[in-house]
């Protein structure tokens, strides 16, 4: 029975640090599984002159 509850304990454990090490991978990564019908790009411009920090922009 000590086994059983060691053996348990231990599956628990690796489950549980699996779940969080896949959480941060995803968060860091930048990824979304669920929603997000949108990404992210990065670009420089000389002159954004009219724009307010945070505004949208669309691409035409």
């Amino acid at each position: 029975m000590k086994k059983f509850n060691l053996e348990m304990s231990v599956g628990v454990f690796m489950m549980v640090g699996l779940m969080a090490v896949a959480y941060m991978t995803l968060n860091l990564g930048g990824l979304e599984l669920f929603g997000g019908n949108y990404y992210k790009v990065h670009a420089s411009f000389t002159s954004v002159s009219g724009l307010k920090a945070g505004a949208r922009v669309e691409i035409a």
